[in-house]
């Protein structure tokens, strides 16, 4: 991968007592490299058959070698008891002077094994632009600070690397051995002070265990936001000893990322909100995708790579339908293996009155009451499109010329059908001064322009083909319309009404206009009793087409579409987890 391919990063470290090994030797042997740290490492990945006894020798008494010869040679203050024979602050700054005094020779002699490690792999596979050391200076000094120890380290990588480590001093007000929530919002304004351009590498080690909890935390809080990669090092204590830097790996929060995406998802999906789950998937799709180009991921989040790709494009057929897109396409390029589910049925038996009626119902359940009001004018119209289509209406209509509106020519009602004529024309001479003038010899074509000459034309075909059960649900349907035509009248009112649109102010504005003794007012259903009166029109219109029944028409019914797409989602989400 070119250095153009890389993507942009910057390091974060902590660093502490296991950041520094020196070079040591006396009339006995040559020690080698020595780290100033004591305390054993859980992820030696050295097998000990493959030391010699002298090297295991070396590394139990490493401490006491560090004590015996580099205190003695530095005149640094030693102590018995637990923990380090000596203050690491004081000797840091010991070997800090001498190796200003004496570069050349100190240069050689200081080895940082674990950070060098670090920043090659992370060099290898990234374009690492900054690298952040966390450095502590309290106030009073602190044994264990690390000050001094970063002043080497910064001096070490440059001189002999040409590499820039820059100080992240913490706050001297910050107790940094149990001062948790203000380590919380420093490493948080930390983090949220890179750009979002940028991957952050994170390492762990080193510092105080309040500070490495309350980094790791705050690290997996972000991680939820943007990409965080941890790195961090096997321990090979041959290398260390012959100053080679440890091999360094990369991981990930995949799993905690995972279930925090996934409940979100199920919080969205709770409102019927597809195209957030589709994005919260999309992110997670694209963090994967990122992992994998940087090898940091095992096979199983490689496999969840295709698994979260049928959900997505479940989630975008979805989407569409919810757009009144009724052609159950996607954006995504469907192969042939691809699980959709529930879907794999709706584009062949798609029903957009059902659609409509089920998006009502939903926008009235999550009160987004705007979107309710769209919806119900668009199914009070669709309708009467549908009667029109399924009761053969559709062929007294220019289709070829007009097809996506309605313009009824005259000259195709012929004998057999002059009665339908007849009777549309007395229910629309009525209703429109427009058809009383219109001149049909000239203009044999006439647009049913508005919902009631559609309504007319529905009525007179009703009339025409004269069964007895078509025109008691006709008439169930009629009246229902009647009582909601107050509310597509007042549709663009309430939508722009200074006070918004709410609830509340559809039962108001009822209420205002009843005293007002507006007759459209006074026929009108109550705001709760609308989707009462769709849910029967519904009904009815299925009995006129001789549909079948079905379980997504009752306000306590499952949703059409939305709700089967939800379960299986939410079950498919929770068999990952």
């Amino acid at each position: 991968m070119t250095d153009l391919q890389k993507d942009k990063a910057v390091l974060v470290a902590n660093i502490g007592t296991s950041d520094l090994e020196i070079y040591l030797k006396d009339e006995k042997q040559d020690y080698g490299y020595i780290p100033l740290w004591d305390r054993n490492q859980p992820n030696n990945a050295e097998d000990q058959h493959e030391l010699t006894e002298q090297e295991i020798k070396n590394w139990n008494q490493r401490a006491s070698l560090i004590k015996d010869i580099l205190c003695r040679e530095l005149d640094v203050s030693t102590r018995e008891g637990k923990g380090l024979p000596f203050e690491f602050v004081e000797l840091t700054q010991k070997i800090k002077e001498v190796y200003n005094q004496n570069k050349e020779t100190w240069e050689k002699r200081i080895f940082a094994s674990r950070l060098l490690g670090i920043v090659q792999e992370v060099q290898n596979s990234f374009a690492l632009e900054k690298i952040l050391i966390f450095v502590s200076k309290q106030n009073p000094i602190f044994e264990s600070d690390t000050l001094h120890l970063f002043d080497i380290l910064q001096k070490w990588f440059q001189d002999k690397y040409q590499i820039q480590l820059i100080p992240k001093y913490i706050d001297q007000d910050i107790n940094l051995s149990r001062d948790q929530d203000a380590l919380f919002e420093y490493y948080y304004k930390v983090f949220k002070s890179f750009s979002l351009d940028y991957t952050i590498l994170l390492s762990l080690k080193g510092g105080t265990p309040a500070m490495q909890t309350a980094l790791r935390t705050q690290s997996i809080t972000i991680s939820v936001e943007r990409p965080i990669i941890l790195v961090d090092t096997e321990l090979y204590i041959k290398r260390v000893f012959s100053g080679q830097p440890s091999p360094a790996y990369f991981t990930s929060y995949c799993n905690y990322i995972k279930t925090q995406k996934y409940e979100s998802v199920r919080q969205l999906l709770a409102r019927w909100d597809f195209d957030g789950a589709m994005t919260i998937l999309e992110d997670w799709k694209k963090y994967i995708n990122n992992l994998i180009r940087q090898n940091i991921v095992d096979q199983d989040i490689k496999n969840n790579k295709s698994f979260l790709e049928s959900i997505i494009k479940v989630l975008d057929i979805t989407v569409g339908y919810f757009n009144l897109d009724s052609s159950g396409q996607s954006r995504f390029k469907i192969k042939p293996q691809d699980d959709l589910g529930v879907l794999n049925n709706i584009k062949h038996d798609y029903d957009c009155i059902l659609n409509l009626y089920t998006q009502c119902r939903i926008y009235w359940e999550i009160n987004q009451v705007a979107n309710f009001l769209a919806r119900m004018t668009s199914f009070c119209e669709e309708i009467l499109h549908f009667l029109i289509k399924k009761l053969d209406g559709e062929k007294f209509f220019d289709k070829q010329q007009y097809p996506d509106d309605w313009y009824l020519d005259k000259r195709k009602f012929t004998n057999n059908s002059s009665q339908l004529w007849q009777y549309f024309s007395q229910l629309e001479r009525e209703t429109s001064r427009t058809f009383n003038n219109w001149n049909f010899d000239l203009k044999p074509k006439y647009k049913l322009s508005g919902r009631f000459s559609k309504w007319n034309f529905v009525s007179a075909l009703i009339r025409y083909r004269n069964y007895d059960e078509e025109k008691t649900s006709w008439g169930k349907i009629t009246d229902s319309l009647n009582k909601l035509d107050y509310w597509i009248d007042q549709r663009n009112k309430l939508i722009h009404s200074a006070e918004g649109v709410s609830k509340a102010n559809m039962s108001k504005l009822l209420e205002n206009d009843r005293e007002q003794q507006d007759e459209n007012a006074l026929n009108a259903c109550k705001r709760d009793e609308i989707l009462s009166k769709m849910t029967t029109i519904t009904i009815e219109m299925r009995k006129i087409l001789k549909l079948p029944e079905t379980n997504y028409i009752a306000l306590d019914q499952s949703y059409y579409i939305y709700s089967d797409v939800k379960e299986w989602i939410i079950n498919k989400l929770r068999n990952d987890s």
